[in-house]
C-alpha cells in the first residue's frame, strides 16, 4: 500500500505499534518480513497484536487482546491514546465494539485503500478518514 514503508517507522518513533489480523501470527509475520524499509522489515515494528490463532469470538476480542498485550508488556496505560486503522467495516465496527467493551476511547482512521469510499467508511462509524497512509502521521501524535 502506498506510504505503508514511510508511514510505519515515523510512527514507530513516539508510539508503540500492535497488528490485529485474522491471519494466524506465523503468517502475519512472514508476509510483513517481505517489506522492508532501509533498515528493517515491517514485521519489526509490531511488537504486540492480536492474531487469527488467538482464541477469539469476535473480532473486537483481538483488539481487546492486542490492547491487554500492549498492558502487559510494553507499558500501555489506559490513558494513552488508542488508534485503529482499518480499511473495511468489519475492522472499524471491531474497534467501535471494543472501546465500548472495555470502557477506553479508541480512535477509528478508516483509510480508502480498500474497496470501500469515504461515504461508506464513515457510515461504519469511522473518526477520521483518510486517503493513504501517507496522512497519518499528522493524526497521531
Amino acid at each position: 500500500m502506498p506510504g505503508v514503508l514511510e508511514t510505519i517507522p515515523s510512527l514507530s518513533q513516539n508510539n508503540q505499534l500492535g497488528l490485529v489480523t485474522g491471519n494466524i501470527e506465523v503468517m502475519a509475520r512472514k508476509k510483513l518480513k517481505k517489506f522492508s524499509t532501509d533498515e528493517k522489515s515491517l514485521n519489526d515494528y509490531f511488537q504486540f497484536g492480536g492474531f487469527g490463532n488467538d482464541i477469539h469470538e469476535k473480532r473486537s476480542d483481538l483488539i481487546i487482546l492486542a490492547i491487554k498485550r500492549a498492558k502487559n508488556n510494553h507499558g500501555w496505560k489506559k490513558n494513552n491514546s488508542v488508534y485503529v486503522v482499518d480499511d473495511t467495516f468489519r475492522g472499524i465496527g471491531a474497534a467501535i465494539e471494543a472501546s465500548e467493551r472495555i470502557k477506553t476511547k479508541i480512535i477509528t482512521i478508516g483509510i480508502t485503500t480498500g474497496i470501500y469510499s469515504k461515504e461508506q467508511l464513515k457510515e461504519a462509524g469511522a473518526d477520521i478518514i483518510v486517503d493513504n497512509f501517507n496522512e497519518i502521521p499528522e493524526l497521531i501524535r
